[in-house]
Order: C-alpha cells, then sequence, then structure tokens
C-alpha cells in the first residue's frame, strides 16, 4: 500500500474518535495526512490551471491576511491556519477519487468512520457523556456537552455523501438507519443549530436527487446570498421577536444586530482580522449585561463581513457561486453526486451561520472532510 492510501486510510480511522472527542483533533490531522497524501500528479494539473472557484479562494485568503494590516494583533494567525488547512484539505479531497483505488478506499472509509462515529455518539447521549467525562475528570455536564456536540457537526458533514453512496447501491435499509440515527443524534446535546443543520440537509437532499443540477444551483446561490445580505436582512429581526425565544436565540439575535451595526460602519474594508475577538462593548439580553460578541457572532457571514468588509463577503460568495457552478457541471445528472452536494452544502450553511466561528481550523477540517465525501461518489477516478 503506498504512503498517501496508508495516510487516507489513518486518517477515516481516527475520525470517528477524534470527532466524538470534540473535533478539535481534526484540525492538525486533516491537513498533516492531506500533505502525506500529495503527489506531483495531483498537484501539478490544478497549479498549472486552477479552477475558478480556487483563484477565488486563494483570492479571499489574501485578503484576510491583507486585513491584518489594521485589525488587532490576536488575528494574526487565522489566515495562516486557513491556508495551512485549505491546502491541505483539498490535497485530501483530491486525492480521495485520484484512482479507482482511491475511490474504494475512500467510500469505505467514509462509510466505517460514519458508523463507528455514530456508535461513539449514541453510547455518549445514552449513558451521560462516559469517554468524555473519563477524558475530562472533574467536569460537569454542561461544561463538555459542546465536544459531542460538535462530533454531531462532523456526523452532519458526513452524512449526506454516505447517504448518497447507500442510496445508488439501492441499500435503502441502511439509508433509513443512517438517516434515522443522524435525525436523533442531532436531538442530542441541546445543540438545537444540529436539529436545523438536520432537516435543511434532509431537505436539499431530497431536492438535489429530483432535480439534481437546478437543485446544486439552489442551494449554493441561497449559501451566497445569505452571506451577501446577512449585515442588511439581520436587523429586520425585531427585537420582540427575539423576547419570545429562549436565552440562547435571544442573544444570538441581539449579538447578530449589533454585528450588523458594526458592520455598516466599515462596510468596504472591515475591522480587520480578529475584530471579532477583540471587541470589549456590551449589550443587554433579558435584562442581563453580556458581551456584545462572545468570542464570535455565531454567524459565519456576519463574521466575514465584520472582519474582512464587503470585499471579503464578495469574494467569499463568488467562491460558493464558482464551487456550486463546477459541482452542477460535474454533478448536473448524476443523482447521488449532487444529492450529496446539496445535502452537505444546506447542514453546513446552517451550522456555519447559527453556530461555530467561521475561523476555527477544526470547523474547515470538517467541511474538507465532507467534500471528500462527496468526492469519493465519483464515478470514475
Amino acid at each position: 500500500m503506498r504512503t498517501a492510501e496508508i495516510a487516507r486510510a489513518t486518517m477515516f480511522a481516527l475520525l470517528a474518535p477524534a470527532a466524538a472527542g470534540g473535533a478539535l483533533a481534526l484540525a492538525p490531522l486533516v491537513p498533516f495526512f492531506g500533505f502525506l497524501s500529495w503527489r506531483p500528479s495531483l498537484a501539478l494539473p490544478a497549479l498549472r490551471k486552477p479552477p475558478l472557484y480556487l483563484l477565488l479562494l486563494a483570492a479571499f485568503i489574501v485578503w484576510m491576511a491583507v486585513t491584518m494590516l489594521w485589525g488587532p494583533e490576536n488575528g494574526r494567525p487565522a489566515a495562516l491556519q486557513l491556508a495551512v488547512t485549505a491546502a491541505g484539505g483539498l490535497m485530501f479531497v483530491r486525492a480521495a477519487y485520484a484512482d479507482a483505488d482511491a475511490l474504494r478506499l475512500t467510500r469505505a472509509g467514509v462509510l466505517a468512520a460514519l458508523t463507528v462515529l455514530a456508535i461513539l455518539l449514541s453510547i455518549e447521549a445514552a449513558a451521560g457523556m462516559p469517554m468524555n467525562h473519563a477524558a475530562n475528570p472533574g467536569n460537569q455536564d454542561w461544561q463538555i456537552a459542546g465536544n459531542p456536540g460538535r462530533g454531531v457537526v462532523v456526523l452532519l458533514c458526513l452524512l449526506w455523501g454516505a447517504l448518497a453512496l447507500l442510496a445508488s447501491r439501492r441499500a435503502w435499509l441502511f439509508c433509513v438507519a443512517m438517516l434515522a440515527a443522524g435525525g436523533m443524534l442531532a436531538l442530542q446535546f441541546g445543540q438545537s443549530a444540529n436539529i436545523f443543520a438536520f432537516a435543511a440537509g434532509a431537505a436539499a437532499f431530497a431536492g438535489g436527487w429530483l432535480a439534481p443540477r437546478i437543485a446544486i444551483w439552489a442551494t449554493s446561490g441561497g449559501v451566497a446570498a445569505w452571506l451577501l445580505l446577512a449585515p442588511f436582512l439581520s436587523p429586520l429581526v425585531t427585537t420582540r421577536a427575539a423576547l419570545e425565544l429562549p436565552y440562547s436565540w435571544a442573544n444570538r439575535i441581539e449579538i447578530w444586530r449589533y454585528v450588523s451595526a458594526q458592520v455598516l460602519e466599515r462596510p468596504l474594508f472591515g475591522w480587520g482580522l480578529g475584530a471579532a475577538r477583540a471587541d470589549e462593548e456590551t449589550i443587554i439580553v433579558f435584562g442581563r449585561r453580556v458581551s456584545a460578541i462572545p468570542v464570535h457572532p455565531h454567524s459565519g457571514s456576519l463574521q466575514i463581513w465584520l472582519e474582512t468588509g464587503g470585499v471579503g463577503a464578495i469574494l467569499a460568495a463568488a467562491a460558493i457561486m464558482a464551487g456550486g457552478w463546477a459541482l452542477a457541471r460535474t454533478w448536473g445528472r448524476y443523482r447521488a453526486g449532487a444529492a450529496a452536494a446539496c445535502g452537505s452544502m444546506a447542514a453546513i450553511g446552517i451550522i456555519a451561520n447559527v453556530s461555530f466561528g467561521i475561523w476555527q481550523s477544526w470547523w474547515h477540517a470538517a467541511m474538507l472532510i465532507a467534500a471528500a465525501a462527496v468526492a469519493g461518489l465519483a464515478r470514475r477516478a
């Protein structure tokens, strides 16, 4: 077995325990094994004639780095982390369909990793998170619930590629079992964002199966539009609506209103990389004074606008649209591939815009693993 195959097999073997334990370990693992998967025959064609989405992604990362010139010092590592994760992760994705052997390994690895991850997370949910308690002695449930919660996020990223693979083989019983497991686990660990992501992923998956090309355009276009319009639509959510929601969502809405106002103060170039983490202002939510931006604004779109401005938002949205166009061209007549791509994009889009900070490296790694799962559906190398 070649080094690249050993690297990818090892990554899939480590994926489930790493995700169930909080997924933070994916940040170094995915680029590391991605670089081990590197072969000149894979990288050089893309470098000679790079696709448009890759050029736009590179331009976005460069612009991120430029915004460090007027951003706080704590934002400086983010651009380098994204560049390293993207480079290694994209190599992992490219190696996933390099040849017939790579396709077989990717398909087997995705199915095995997802199955083991579902089992581990089910044990955590049913038995009071014994593995995470063992790894974090002395911590209470609320302190460690985020670990398996992030594991569910990784599961939701992988689910649609695996589901499409099973559906293409007409393994309907396994499809139903996997979908039921995903839905059940999305309800666990107190992260309602996972519930919305599962529902959106399921709807988009169905759309991709029924109308491949249209669904890909609609899904990628919807995510890009959300990114572009976020600071202008968020203020339309009224305080009255926020008061009728649970505290966690009311808090998010007030954060989004505050960040939207900050975006409009510097709409073109933004406040610079790291501005969200450096913000020290406070807001009132349910009569309590809390941080206006607790580390990040719980919206990837607003964070891109806040820190990189309209320039960054346009580059990011253009990269998404270019990626959607490439997917439509590749999967436009292939139901399984389109369904997997749409389900993954929708689930990732929901989570990115209501939950985690957009610069978190483990989150980038999870997205790239999802891309590898979709790439594994290729009908030929």
